[in-house]
């Protein structure tokens, strides 16, 4: 007989799943860097957007049935579909543009936008501690930003922007929750960013090659594996728990962009992004609390 799993196990998986998830999610978010060097972004996503939905759609339907995939509020799913698009645009932009590390150093903005939003749109009350956080996340986002600076780089308002888009897209999945399947929202989300890449067939795709399609099938897996992986780690453990190593994709892109590409961010990047780190974990820790 076996025992059942202790609960500094449960934590361990947890943390481990995690990891492995916000690696897989910065492969792929790497592998996107590289095809946006010969593919348009809106192509990128399209293409990308239609192999999650043949690979995710089919392996859900097969093992719990196409009834999962049913909308209960098809213009919240719309709202919501709109939002992620903005963000996914933005990102992609943003990863074209920028050294992979900048790139998700500023999007860690996105807790900080989350706080604000929750505030004015969903009616959460915020104590004067999470306050002093948001007001110091910002600050460590100017570090990186140096807006009047020669530093200062137009193509970091991307990030930024994608943040901002996916905060108010996460305000919209906290409502639908409740009433909407996890598969609904995520299959619906991807159809909108699928249909946002194809807007932009007029103005010209480009034949990809084997490789890039090879790539492209690449982070469509890993796309489907990283969130699949997240969403086990939560099953394992708690939000408080897990939100420092969501952070981790600092290091993942830190590795990845030296041995790729042979970038390494700026001194005033990593403060930043060491300043709005420990805001973002410490976000987590005060709403699990509050909650």
């Amino acid at each position: 007989m076996s025992l059942p799993p202790s609960r500094t196990d449960n934590k361990s998986r947890a943390i481990v799943l995690m990891v492995l998830g916000v690696g897989c999610l910065s492969i792929n978010d790497a592998l996107i860097k590289w095809l946006s060097s010969g593919l348009g972004v809106g192509q990128i996503l399209g293409m990308r957007g239609v192999l999650v939905i043949l690979l995710y759609g089919a392996f859900i339907s097969y093992f719990k049935g196409p009834g999962v995939f049913r909308m209960v509020n098809p213009k919240a799913h719309a709202l919501r579909g709109g939002f992620l698009v903005i963000s996914a645009y933005t990102f992609v932009s943003g990863l074209s543009l920028l050294p992979l590390a900048d790139a998700f150093a500023l999007s860690f903005a996105g807790p900080l936008f989350m706080v604000v939003i929750a505030i004015f749109f969903l009616g959460e009350k915020v104590g004067w501690r999470r306050w002093v956080a948001v007001t110091i996340g910002f600050l460590a986002v100017l570090i990186m930003l140096q807006p009047g600076s020669d530093a200062f780089q137009l193509a970091a308002l991307f990030p930024l922007v994608a943040a901002l888009s996916g905060a108010i897209r996460d305000a919209f999945t906290r409502r639908m929750a409740a009433a909407e399947t996890t598969h609904s929202i995520l299959l619906s989300g991807t159809a909108a960013v699928t249909l946002g890449g194809f807007a932009s067939l007029p103005f010209g795709w480009l034949m990809p090659s084997l490789i890039d399609g090879g790539i492209l099938l690449a982070t469509a897996v890993m796309q489907c594996l990283a969130h699949y992986l997240m969403i086990e780690a939560f099953r394992f453990g708690e939000t408080s728990l897990l939100a420092p190593f969501k952070y981790s994709s600092l290091v993942w892109g830190l590795l990845l962009g030296l041995l790729v590409w042979g970038e390494f961010p700026a001194t005033y990047i990593l403060i930043g992004a060491a300043i709005i780190t420990a805001s973002g974990i410490y976000i987590a820790h005060r709403e699990a609390q509050s909650h």
